[in-house]
């Protein structure tokens, strides 16, 4: 699959500066808290009102957007574990904003979630903007989150903030699209010109470009093309323009102004990644059809039939590319198989992005975490919990009420055993056991490191073999597939060759376990905790964004998931 051209992004100001601990008191957006040092008192508000330059209606809107998001951070909030200062260190502040991010729009924002890292507190890279981040603002934020990490209304305001620059990163792309159809911005368009500055701004969007730096040549070539590139634009566009007439009343189409067509753009980026998800959901379902929803996978040589067979030309990865992106059981070296959540939710099925996200696959097994989450309102417990609520809790292929098998159970309390009796929510452990229990929505958590996901046009670039295989080589794969092996354990939850030959009992920790307040003494060095969560904090304080190459490529861009689709 061809990989997306990126380019430059530059954010434009915010509108007017307030003051600089204005902001965080108004109605709706709490103030930091104060609960340890003097330094907690306004200091993160005043240095992002700086870096920002916030102000105005754009940030009031932010503020509304917090009440909301404050609310849907709370009950994963209550279920992590603290420190002893009550707050999060910085795995589990990006472990906690992804998961907000994907839930409300699905939203993948980059440097919140690295595949293949496993989640442990002290993995993951640097972050998106480590090196180009101004001096002060990793001053500022190495001394705030490596002494005492985020609570609830910090990471409010972080998550907040962050979804403002989104829709700042929108107007911008917007104003060009204007520029590109020869409209300022203070003008005002009739609603069909409306629409096909949309559609070029959606185009742009799905292929992961920046229509900023795109000639108008390009635009209009790719808008000429889209349809044999892209076969589902045609619903896209007829999507589109149905969060159109619900966004702006029939009175202002005829005389729509610049404001009029960014409130519905930031609408579109917002419910997108919803509204594509059922694209996944339909590629799960055909998989379900021709694998085993009991294990949640399916032979390697069905997957690559549907394609021979079915036209089903998606499924078309390459083993060794499945072997990267963690999709592939070779616990049976004789009966390799794709596991269907892994895949679905692998980044060889993203679409679309813009400079602080891509969309992709939302995963199905993090709704049903949330639940656990908020009926447990602690960072762990006892199995008994937990196979109970698990018993009673419904997944897209699994009923309430059910009676969990036996192996099944005993998993759980193997688990338990190895924390002393209880069971920590948010730890290898335990996912690999959801994986269990609902093996098509859950993914298999593998080790730290086992696996490195990445796109298709990267596993290219490192290894010089193409991520995907052509119908020639599809048809000998079929052709020289073993015999499958018997396996004996179809009935769900049962520990089979499918399923448990790939359990370890290797556990890795989103983050430490829970610290009563006043049981430790300050941090030490900051870098290690701040590692990671820095490029994101850089994000919001600093309103930067990562450059990116630019040029005439930008006219040919093409998402990897077009190769997919095509």
């Amino acid at each position: 699959m061809a990989g997306a051209v990126l380019v430059a992004l530059a954010l434009a100001g915010c509108g007017g500066r307030a003051a600089g601990d204005a902001f965080l008191h108004r109605a709706g957006l709490p103030a930091v808290s104060q609960e340890v040092g003097p330094e907690l008192d306004g200091a993160l508000a005043a240095e992002v009102e700086e870096a920002l330059g916030l102000g105005g209606a754009s940030w009031r809107a932010a503020e509304g957007r917090a009440v909301h998001i404050k609310e849907a951070l709370r009950p994963t909030f209550a279920s992590m574990p603290k420190n002893e200062h009550g707050k999060l260190g910085h795995a589990a502040v990006r472990y906690v904003l992804h998961r907000l991010f994907v839930s409300r729009h699905g939203w993948f924002i980059q440097g919140l979630h690295a595949e293949g890292e496993g989640g442990a507190e002290g993995g993951g890279g640097s972050g998106l903007l480590h090196d180009q981040v101004p001096e002060h603002v990793q001053s500022l934020f190495e001394r705030r989150v490596g002494q005492h990490g985020l609570g609830l209304e910090e990471l409010t305001v972080l998550a907040a903030t962050l979804e403002h620059l989104v829709h700042n990163e929108v107007s911008n792309h917007l104003n060009a699209t204007f520029r590109l159809f020869g409209a300022g911005g203070d003008e005002s368009v009739q609603g069909e010109k409306a629409l096909e500055m949309l559609d070029a701004y959606m185009a742009v969007y799905i292929f992961g470009g920046n229509i900023s730096g795109m000639p108008a040549t390009h635009v209009r070539s790719l808008m000429r093309n889209i349809g044999q590139m892209y076969p589902t634009w045609p619903h896209t566009q007829e999507w589109v323009r149905g969060v159109y007439n619900e966004t702006v009343p029939s009175s202002r189409r005829s005389g729509m102004g610049f404001g009029d067509v960014v409130g519905v753009a930031e609408q579109v980026g917002e419910r997108y990644g919803r509204w594509q998800n059922a694209e996944c959901l339909d590629l799960k379902r055909k998989l379900e059809g021709y694998g085993d929803a009991s294990t949640g996978r399916v032979r390697l040589v069905d997957f690559y039939s549907g394609a021979v067979r079915d036209g089903q030309w998606q499924f078309s990865e390459s083993v060794a590319y499945l072997r990267e992106l963690g999709a592939l059981d070779e616990s049976d070296a004789a009966n390799p198989r794709v596991i269907i959540p892994n895949y679905i939710n692998s980044p060889s099925n993203c679409v679309a992005s813009s400079s602080y996200y891509s969309v992709c696959c939302i995963n199905e097994c993090e709704d049903l975490l949330g639940h656990l989450e908020e009926q447990v309102g602690a960072p762990e417990a006892r199995p008994s919990q937990l196979s109970a609520l698990v018993a009673a809790l419904p997944s897209a292929t699994r009923q309430a009420g059910r009676t969990l098998p036996a192996p099944l159970l005993a998993r759980l309390d193997e688990v338990a055993e190895h924390h002393g009796g209880r069971v920590p929510l948010h730890g290898r452990l335990f996912a690999q056991w959801l994986h269990l229990a609902y093996p098509m929505e859950c993914p298999f958590p593998h080790v730290a490191g086992a696996v490195n996901a990445v796109r298709a046009v990267q596993f290219t670039k490192a290894t010089g073999h193409s991520a995907t295989l052509n119908e020639t080589e599809i048809r000998q794969q079929i052709r020289e597939a073993p015999e499958p092996s018997a396996d004996a354990g179809a009935e769900e939850g049962v520990c089979s060759i499918a399923t448990c030959g790939m359990w370890t009992m290797k556990e890795e920790l989103i983050a430490g376990p829970a610290v009563a307040p006043a049981a430790r003494g300050r941090h030490g060095a900051a870098s290690a905790l701040v590692r990671g969560v820095l490029g994101l904090a850089a994000v919001v304080s600093s309103g930067l964004a990562v450059l990116r190459t630019a040029g005439s490529a930008c006219g040919a861009a093409s998402i990897d998931k077009l190769d997919k689709f095509v």
